[in-house]
């Protein structure tokens, strides 16, 4: 079974994400717009400057984004560890859910008491 190679922008694409990053996140970082890192992970087509500046703002060098797979991700990790981003991400979204739930709960009840006021009532014989 044969396996696509990967160009250039797919593996920045995995690394940013593995660095918790969004497209804007990074275009901040170099000073760059997001549409642009876009197509860059889109084309694949990095000159060798902004792949520099790229793995500047990642701070791991150019030649990591090249040879990049998941077998070496463990690298990137011990380089930049997010775990601080990640604590955050998480809290957030366990923030979110608490605010659902208690949201979901409160649709409820208003479906139970429009349930009931819309009952017909009972013909007695």
């Amino acid at each position: 079974m044969k396996f696509k190679k990967e160009h250039l922008g797919e593996k920045l694409k995995k690394i940013r994400v593995l660095h918790g990053m969004s497209q804007e996140d990074l275009a901040k970082a170099i000073g760059k717009t997001r549409s642009l890192i876009s197509h860059l992970e889109t084309s694949g087509n990095i000159n060798k400057y902004t792949l520099q500046e790229i793995a500047t703002a990642l701070k791991i060098d150019s030649a990591t984004i090249e040879n990049f797979n998941f077998e070496n991700a463990h690298v990137l990790r011990d380089l930049n560890p997010t775990t601080e981003y990640n604590k955050d991400e998480i809290q957030k979204l366990k923030d979110e859910i608490i605010d659902l739930k208690a949201t979901i709960k409160e649709q409820w009840k208003v479906i139970q008491n429009l349930t009931k006021s819309t009952k017909k009532p009972s013909k007695k014989a």
